[in-house]
């Protein structure tokens, strides 16, 4: 009995510490069209959270999509979200349905959007992009029947490159038109970080050649004046003869 007591004093102790602290979501908090890439403050509020942090998630329905943002000092009431941005995996895609959920770490405490809101896709020019210097070229000179790799870098310096292929070519000495030997495509590339580039391709012939990596031809910056590098980026690359054995 006695054990019992303790527990139904705990219970009752716990729930009045909750009794007058809630969390409140104000936006967004349904029918919003929030553009992919743009930025968002996401608001609420709050009353009786004296330590702690918080948490914020995207849901789709019943899916847990991914998490904004951890570690909000529960004494802050907004946080500025990249719509679509999430912490360790890839971001959200436009759709109508998503709501945000802000919940207290340290409790049970937490509150949703009360209507979906929508997630649009971006204007396909809403982007600064900029090729890093140098192509990795392994191994520097290549033998014939070689397999060669090249890695080249980019960097989105500004808003969310949304969707995009990256080509690979190359033009051996003495060839009048470049060989496409690879492409990659990319979605939802939030800016701040370099993403690499890799293509492989075996050696066919003696001499230079030149290894080029650009964008599609509908890659059109929002600042192309500040940026004339910004849709290609090429390299210097010799094949010797065929590798002694």
């Amino acid at each position: 009995m006695k054990k019992i007591s303790v527990f139904v004093f705990a219970w009752l102790a716990s729930a009045l510490m909750l009794v007058g602290q809630f969390i409140s979501v104000a936006s967004p908090n349904g029918g919003e069209h929030l553009k992919l890439g743009a930025k968002h403050t996401i608001e609420w509020t709050s009353c009786g959270l004296t330590s702690g942090t918080l948490k914020i998630t995207l849901w789709k329905g019943s899916s847990n999509v991914g998490i904004i943002a951890s570690g909000v000092p529960c004494s802050l009431k907004t946080y500025d979200w990249t719509v679509g941005n999430l912490e360790g995996a890839p971001g959200a895609a436009p759709a109508f349905g998503y709501t945000i959920k802000v919940k207290w770490q340290e409790q049970s405490l937490v509150d949703e959007s009360d209507a979906p809101f929508t997630i649009t896709a971006g204007d396909a020019r809403d982007f600064n992009l900029k090729w890093l210097p140098g192509v990795l070229i392994d191994p520097a000179t290549g033998s014939i029947g070689e397999v060669c790799s090249f890695t080249a870098r980019f960097l989105v310096e500004k808003g969310t490159l949304q969707r995009a292929t990256v080509h690979c070519l190359i033009q051996p000495e003495g060839v009048n038109q470049p060989l496409l030997i690879g492409s990659q495509s990319f979605q939802n590339i939030a800016p701040g970080n370099p993403v690499p580039v890799t293509v492989q391709w075996r050696a066919e012939r003696m001499g230079e050649h030149q290894v080029l990596f650009r964008f599609d031809a509908d890659i059109r910056p929002l600042e192309p004046a500040a940026n004339r590098s910004d849709n290609r980026i090429g390299a210097t690359f010799r094949v010797r003869g065929v590798p002694a054995r």
